[in-house]
Parts: C-alpha cells; structure tokens; sequence
C-alpha cells in the first residue's frame, strides 16, 4: 500500500506538471494573437521549427527563414516561434535599416541569455555585452581598427599572402584542384593570429596544428552544444544563472588563454615592451577605468575597468570569427570568379591598374573589386538573419498602431531580402553591377557585417584581409571551375553558419610573366 501511494503520488506530481508545461505553453503561442499581428501556427513545444536544423537535419535554417518570409509576401511583420519563444519577422527593408539606426535606442541589445564571465571566461565580450557597458567597451575598442590602425597592420597582413602564394605554388605543383575554404581560414587564422596578437604560427604550412585544430572545432557544433541551444531557447532565465554551462570546452579555453596570456606578457600587458598594434591599444586602456550608469552611480560597485576578461574575451572573439566568416568569404568570391571568367578578368585588370605598389590606400581604391564582394556575399552570405531585442517598456510597430513590449526578438530575415525579385533582377544570377554606383539603393539592403552602432567593430579589417587576399591571387594565378565544383552548393544544416556541405573546389592556373 506504501508502494502504491508513493506511485500514485508521483503519478499525480508529474501530471500537474505535465499539465503545468502545456498551459505554460499554450499561453506563450497567444503572444502574436494579442498583440493583432499575423504569424505562423505553432506546433505544442517545438513552435514552428519542424525544419529547423535543431530538429532536423534536413535543411539549413536559411531555409526555414526563407519559408516564412516568401509564406507572407503581402505581409510587413509576420510572426513565429522558436520553442515558446515569439520572434518578430520585419520583411520591410526601409524599416529594418531604421531598427538598426533610427530606432537603435529602443533595440540596442542582441537577444540571448546574460553571461557570466566567472562560469563563461570567453564569453565577456562585445556580441554578448549589452546596454551602457557595450557601448563603454565599443567605445574603447574601436580606435583598434581605425584606417590608421589598418595601415599599421597592412605590412603583417602583405606578408601573409606571400607566404599563401607560396602554398598554393607548392600545392599545385603536385594537384592544381584546391579546397578553398580551409585554406582560406589558413589563411585567415594566420594573418589575424599575426595582426592582432603579434603570433608566428605556423598555421598556413601546418593544417594539422593543434591551433588549428581547436579553431575547426569551435564552430562545429556537437550533440551537447545542440542540447545547450534548445535549454537556452526553452530556459533563458536559467540557462546562465543556475548553470555551470561553457560555450567551448576547458581544453580549448585553456589552449587558447596560454596563447593569449603568452601574447600579453611579451607585447605589453604585463611588460613594459610595446608595439603600435592591436595590443598595444588593449595594453593602455588595461586599466582605464569604465564609468557606465546604474542605479547608484556613486558605488564603487557599480565602477569597472577594462578587465583582463574582458580583453582575453575581445582577442578571442576577433581571432577566431574571421576563420570562418571571413574565409567563407573570401572563398565564396573566389568561386564566383572561377564561374564568371568575364568578371575574374575585369578585376584582374583593375588590380594591374590600381597596384602600383601595394598599400592599404591602393587596396582600398578597387571598387568593383569591392562590388565583387558584396555580391558574393548576397548569394553567399555568412548569416542568414540578424536578431535584435526591444529594450524599451512599449515600440509603436512603424505604420501600425501595434506596440511591442519589452524583451520582444525581432529577426531581419537578411538571405531571404538577397534572395527576393522585388530588391534584386534575376536574385540567383551573380551579378556585381547590382552594387554599381546607379544602384545604391542595393547597399542599403546588403549588411553582412550588421548594420548601425552595433555593427562588427572589425568590418573594415575584414574586408581590407579579403581584398588583399584576392588582389594577391588574381595576379598570380587564374581561377578555374573543376571537376570537384559544386553548381550551386550544398550547405551543412547544423552549422551556425552557411557552410558549403563539400568544401569549395576550385582549379588553379599560374600565370606566366
């Protein structure tokens, strides 16, 4: 009988809480119902991710993105659910560019759950901070890629690509047919491993190395990394607060920090030996003190500094993202170069013309270099949307009478706008006329390093790293398509960003001079 009430009791416990999800639940798909907008019927638990690469392995998430945005093409907001979580689509344009600028105040802050730097030492910097302590550290970090800063770093970057020709004289030596995304964050690794932490490693000539192979690592997302996502979408308050949860693992954290602190220690955070550099900037604002507003701006408390933590965190985010998202790009554009050879040639010739010597002035006067770029990243772009979260109590919905509350995501369905007739002429043909001076209007839809304040701070290292990268190549070899081409690509569902499923083959030829 002790058995059988004991049973009977947890039975009972686990119904009411059975019961307890499914109104907690239920009540949070009534969110877009309340407010009067249109939105996608979710389904129990899962919301309306049946597609998305969490529960399926079928499709990338730009498609699940691009299902609902085309679903409602008379519509300018549209809702949907990731989990329980409401999020608010904005298919208009002209009133995306206004939430990232116009209307910053009132969405100043990236969603996702607080992060604590004691549990998460990495996890300190700008894409997780939010409110006055992003813009103190924004501040401060921003003179790191002024065009001074850039022309400093130029000479570092020239010699990376010496050593990358090098490479692929010695690659096609043996095979002329290259994968070129790995060799491009080779690449990319190597010259922002120099540029800003002063490191000669060896990761061009080494694709084995142990840093590279904690770079490949971070953005391949495992099972448990998988399991954390839906925790956090299903469980924000609680994901960071009661969790001892890591976005990398300790052998990653601890490989990366030694590189980092050996950095330091020789280049002037814990020295007195400076370099005119990226460190040389975190060595002098190491102790500058941060003064940002909170309810007692007189306690000591509620005064920081420029913490080792928050420095390691920043050098960490700006080492690693531009192994993938900036040799994705620089490789999608030489895939697009090797399919359109009109277009290869007519940036060759206007490399011939431009580069006297090479210089970061010379680089950064190749424009339809630059209009190359931006139409290789509209049909191969490295996020497929950009999220910011409502700030404000109460935000009037522009041209409707519909206020959104605080804590509301709103989703800018980027690839879906590349992608729309409306915005561009045939939208699946390369085409780098679409970024020529006549057509303007094209650059204001085109933001693949976000948009407004809270844009990538090293938007303009990154493109100067692809121009240079390709301006180098273009002189030196032809770009051919081979027998491992994909047309068009496949893309990997589970990857956070748009991975092409085989790698980019692409032949090369050097040219005699």
């Amino acid at each position: 009988k002790f058995v059988f009430n004991c049973l009977s009791l947890i039975f009972i416990v686990l119904l009411l809480l059975l019961i307890r999800v499914y109104f907690w639940t239920v009540d949070s798909y009534k969110f877009f119902k309340n407010l009067g907008l249109p939105y996608e019927e979710p389904k129990f638990l899962i919301g309306n991710l049946r597609n998305y690469p969490l529960i399926s392995k079928n499709k990338h998430q730009f498609y699940f993105v691009e299902e609902i945005y085309k679903k409602h093409a008379d519509k300018t907001y549209v809702g949907f659910f990731k989990f329980r979580k409401p999020m608010l689509m904005i298919r208009d344009p002209i009133i995306c560019q206004q939430v990232f600028t116009t209307y910053f105040e009132h969405f100043c802050n990236r969603p996702g759950p607080p992060v604590d730097p004691k549990k998460d030492p990495l996890s300190n910097h700008l894409i997780n901070m939010q409110g006055k302590q992003w813009k103190s550290v924004r501040t401060k970090l921003s003179p790191a890629f002024t065009p001074s800063k850039l022309k400093d770093m130029f000479q570092d970057m020239h010699e990376c690509c010496l050593e990358l020709i090098n490479l692929i004289d010695s690659k096609i030596s043996i095979d002329n047919e290259i994968e070129v995304i790995h060799l491009m964050a080779q690449f990319s690794l190597r010259a922002s491993g120099k540029c800003i932490l002063g490191l000669d490693s060896d990761v061009l000539n080494n694709p084995v190395s142990q840093f590279n192979t904690i770079c490949k690592t971070l953005f391949t997302p495992t099972t448990t990394a998988k399991a954390k996502q839906i925790f956090q979408f299903l469980f924000p308050q609680y994901y960071s607060k009661y969790l001892e949860i890591k976005n990398i693992s300790y052998e990653t954290f601890t490989f990366l920090h030694s590189i980092m602190r050996e950095a330091f220690e020789s280049r002037g955070i814990t020295t007195n030996k400076k370099r005119n550099d990226f460190l040389k900037l975190v060595a002098d604002i190491h102790s500058t003190e941060l003064s940002f507003d909170t309810n007692d701006p007189t306690s000591e408390a509620n005064k920081d500094y420029i913490t080792e933590s928050i420095i390691m965190s920043n050098t960490f985010l700006f080492l690693t993202t531009g192994y993938e998202s900036t040799a994705t790009t620089t490789a999608s554009v030489l895939y697009e170069l090797a399919l359109n050879e009109d277009v290869q040639e007519k940036v060759r010739q206007e490399v011939r013309d431009h580069i006297g010597q090479w210089s970061y002035s010379s680089i950064a006067s190749l424009k339809y270099l630059d209009q190359v770029i931006c139409e290789s990243q509209r049909l191969h772009p490295v996020n497929t949307s950009l999220s910011r979260q409502c700030t404000s109590d109460q935000f009037k919905l522009p041209g409707t009478d519909v206020y959104i509350p605080r804590g509301t995501h709103v989703c800018i369905p980027t690839f879906a706008m590349y992608k729309d007739p409306k915005f561009f002429s045939n939208p699946d043909r390369f085409n780098p006329e679409n970024f020529s001076k006549e057509n303007t209007k094209q650059l204001k839809i085109l933001c693949p390093f976000g948009e407004g304040p809270r844009q990538c701070i090293a938007k303009s290292y990154s493109l100067i790293e692809v121009k240079l990268a390709i301006a180098h190549l273009i002189l030196k070899f032809k770009f051919k398509r081979c027998s491992k081409t994909d047309v068009p690509l496949q893309y990997i569902p589970e990857k956070l960003f748009i991975t092409p499923a085989n790698g980019i083959w692409i032949g090369f030829e050097k040219i005699l001079s």
